[in-house]
Formats: C-alpha cells, sequence, structure tokens
C-alpha cells in the first residue's frame, strides 16, 4: 500500500496544474452525479436499496477473498458501483440478473488498468452457474452501449489522493490515511445513500472520517505527524472550499457523518439505542450514546 501511494503522489505532485486537475476531476464528476434518490426505481419499480448494498457488499468481500482490494483494485471496484448505479438508473435490471451486472460492471472497470481477462476463470465465473464467458462479454457490451462509454471515471480515492498530495508529511502517514479513507470508502458505496452521490464527496468526506479515525484512535499516529489533526482540516477544508460549491460542501458534511455512524455500526457501536445512566441526583435518566466524534 505505502509503495502505490507514493507512486501515485509522485506522478501527481510533479504536475504543477494538480489543483486543476482535481477542478477536471470535479467538473467531471458532475455531469452524472449524484443520482437522484428515487433513481433505483426510475425504471425497475421492485428494486429496492437492500438488494443494491447487498450485491454491492458481495462485491467488495469478493475483492477482499481474492486479494483485489489493493491499491488500483479500490478504484475498479468504486468504478463498478459508480457505473452499476448509473446502469440501474437507465435501464430496467431484474432482480435475478442484479449479480451478473455488478460482475460485469467490475470487468469493465477492471479493464480500465488492465486487460488480464483470466480474472474470469479465476474468480467470478464459478460463482455464475450457467454464465458463460459469451455471457459476460455481452453484457459488458450492453453496459457500454447504455452508458456510452463512458466508464474511464474518477473515483473516490482519485480525490483522496489529489488531496493528499497536498500535505507536507511523511509516506508512511499518507499511506495510512489513504487506506483508512479506502475503508470508509468502501463502507459507503455498499449505501445506497452514499453511493448515489458525487465521487468527489465520497472521497472528500471519506479522508475526514480518516483523518478524524487516525488522531483520535490511533495514538502513534499524532507523533508521526508533521501536522495537527486542526492543521489537517484546515488544509483539507481550504481545498475543497476553493474548488466545490455550497452544497456540495453540506453533502460532504453530511456524508462524513453517514459514513463515521456507518463505521462505529460496523466495529459493532450501538449509535441510536438510548441507555440508562444515573444523572447527578442518582435517578436514572435516558440518554442517547454519544456517537463518537465526527469531522
Amino acid at each position: 500500500m505505502t509503495s502505490d501511494v507514493a507512486q501515485t503522489l509522485g506522478h501527481t505532485a510533479t504536475d504543477s496544474l494538480a489543483m486543476d486537475q482535481l477542478q477536471c476531476f470535479i467538473n467531471m464528476d458532475r455531469r452524472t452525479r449524484p443520482l437522484p434518490a428515487d433513481y433505483l426505481n426510475f425504471h425497475s419499480p421492485t428494486m429496492a436499496e437492500e438488494m443494491r448494498d447487498n450485491q454491492v457488499r458481495w462485491l467488495a468481500d469478493l475483492c477482499e477473498k481474492n486479494g483485489l482490494c489493493e491499491g488500483k483494485w479500490h478504484m475498479a471496484f468504486c468504478r463498478a458501483v459508480e457505473m452499476l448505479d448509473r446502469y440501474i438508473a437507465a435501464a430496467f435490471v431484474d432482480e435475478t440478473s442484479l449479480r451478473l451486472l455488478a460482475v460485469v460492471c467490475f470487468f469493465i472497470a477492471y479493464k480500465v488498468d488492465d486487460d488480464n481477462t483470466d480474472i474470469f476463470s479465476s474468480s467470478f465465473l464459478p460463482l455464475l452457474p450457467g454464465c458463460t464467458e459469451q455471457d459476460m462479454l455481452y453484457g459488458e457490451l450492453e453496459v457500454l452501449d447504455r452508458l456510452s462509454w463512458a466508464v474511464d471515471r474518477p473515483t473516490p480515492q482519485h480525490f483522496v489522493l489529489m488531496l493528499l498530495l497536498s500535505a507536507n508529511e511523511p509516506e508512511k502517514v499518507l499511506a495510512s490515511i489513504y487506506h483508512a479513507a479506502n475503508q470508509f470508502i468502501l463502507l459507503g458505496m455498499a449505501d445506497t445513500n452514499i453511493g448515489r452521490r458525487q465521487m468527489s464527496v465520497v472521497g472528500t468526506a471519506a479522508i475526514m472520517c480518516a483523518i478524524t479515525l487516525q488522531f483520535s484512535v490511533k495514538r502513534a499516529f499524532a507523533t508521526q505527524c508533521r501536522m495537527s489533526q486542526e492543521d489537517w482540516v484546515a488544509l483539507v477544508s481550504a481545498i475543497t472550499k476553493e474548488h466545490m460549491n455550497a452544497d456540495e460542501l453540506q453533502a460532504v458534511d453530511e456524508t462524513s457523518r453517514l459514513m463515521m455512524t456507518a463505521y462505529y455500526r460496523a466495529m459493532g457501536y450501538d449509535v441510536t439505542q438510548p441507555k440508562q445512566t444515573p444523572d447527578d441526583s442518582g435517578e436514572s435518566a435516558r440518554r442517547e450514546r454519544v456517537v463518537p466524534p465526527t469531522p
């Protein structure tokens, strides 16, 4: 992971137009996102959020179990989910075909970075009984045609990396934040309410959550950083305020809270259930469990 971050940052940091590139990514992102809140049912009336989210989680698990979610594989996963959502918003999807669609989208996203088609037999085809490589290729052409071949879109990781390159921090620190941000991105993309948003919003929210988590949970992290948590937040905020509009900034704040809540829920914390806590008078009072700090 460290070498992947260093390599990506190394290529981008040499470009004096890095912030122009960031703005270009954001403008590209705005062309197709955010998707409407009811996009799942535009053409598929019986499609439920749970169906979509379960397939996205299944795809993430598949990537992790096969060692695919490292470096560029995180990007391929997010590209696949981005395509999956846009396809659902544009065409009817039978519930029984949702897994095949997810796999087809991942295969397309995978080929953006690597045209090695051996992934068919090694990872995916055994999971789809009765499905052949020809079926996959047919599905690929259908998705590409429906999306007008617009598949090489910026991912949340692109925005995380663009923001990280502005920080004068050791490679180990940058890699740690990048890894933590990826975990928040994976959680977020598996939630319809987060995944339908702009990738720039998801990426920015993820890095804000990662910064909060690293400073709050990993005590050694602060000693490795040249900047304080406040400096990190100020840096990211300054860059985003320059390139995002008011609605997008508000969406970043809301998304970061949703991501942090999803993270603690995944860790087994009940962030909404009220509990009995003795007050100063010795009597019991109902108080909501305190949610850990959010950006």
